[in-house]
């Protein structure tokens, strides 16, 4: 009967709850400091997955749905024309869903050291797929896995450095990558109806921008663990 009752309370947690909920189970970070478009999408969220807790909805089905949407990505983009922004949207959907993963976690009393190493897991699944969309528009093959290697390595320091998944920002967190794979994607659709030379030189520009933040980033973690184990 308490475990009834206590989950029956946290499906039911008000916005500031939900709020401090986050903080426990997302290493300290606090949504009240977000930007103000990622306080009111989670704020979508957080009404979202309370309707998802009480008809029964789980996290691990809403893991899934982000992981296909991902895959949706490359495979979308691949068609041509303006298919990327399509790609985009289906991008946008798997975030969302993998944020209602997280929230209902919340929900349901936290997460789980095995659910965050299935949303990390992932989440590198996602940006792979990312980059591969981003090849697809005839990308230098170098930029990108130099990228690839760059974001490992940047979640590798994160994760041995035991800084978590958003208690400590960087250049090349997540939230830039994501903006930068939607410019990618767009502009990469608008030029290519320009030309596909067009198309694979900026696309390769934004590749390279993307894995000279995720340098920024890793320089950026390591100095803070040098301070911290100091």
């Amino acid at each position: 009967m308490a475990a009834v009752e206590s989950g029956i309370n946290s499906i039911a947690l008000t916005w500031d709850e939900f709020v401090v909920a986050w903080a426990r189970a997302y290493d300290g970070y606090e949504l009240t400091h977000a930007p103000q478009w990622r306080r009111s999408v989670m704020r979508g969220i957080h009404r979202l997955a309370v309707v998802g807790a009480r008809v029964g909805v789980k996290p691990s089905a809403t893991l899934i749905v982000s992981a296909v949407s991902s895959c949706f990505v490359p495979l979308l983009t691949w068609q041509g024309g303006v298919w990327p922004v399509a790609a985009v949207l289906a991008l946008a959907f798997g975030l969302g869903a993998d944020q209602l993963t997280g929230a209902l976690w919340v929900l349901s009393g936290g997460t789980t050291r095995l659910g965050s190493f299935y949303q990390s897991l992932l989440d590198r699944l996602a940006e792979a797929c990312w980059l591969i969309a981003l090849a697809l528009f005839g990308t230098h093959l170098a930029a990108v896995i130099t990228c690839a290697a760059l974001v490992w390595a940047h979640e590798y320091v994160r994760a041995r450095g035991n800084l978590g998944r958003t208690a400590v920002g960087t250049l090349g967190d997540r939230s830039t990558r994501v903006w930068l794979v939607i410019v990618g994607l767009l502009l990469g659709a608008v030029s290519a109806q320009l030309s596909r030379d067009l198309a694979a030189g900026v696309v390769t520009m934004v590749v390279f921008v993307w894995a000279a933040f995720a340098l920024i980033g890793v320089c950026q973690l390591i100095a803070i663990i040098r301070k911290v184990l100091a």
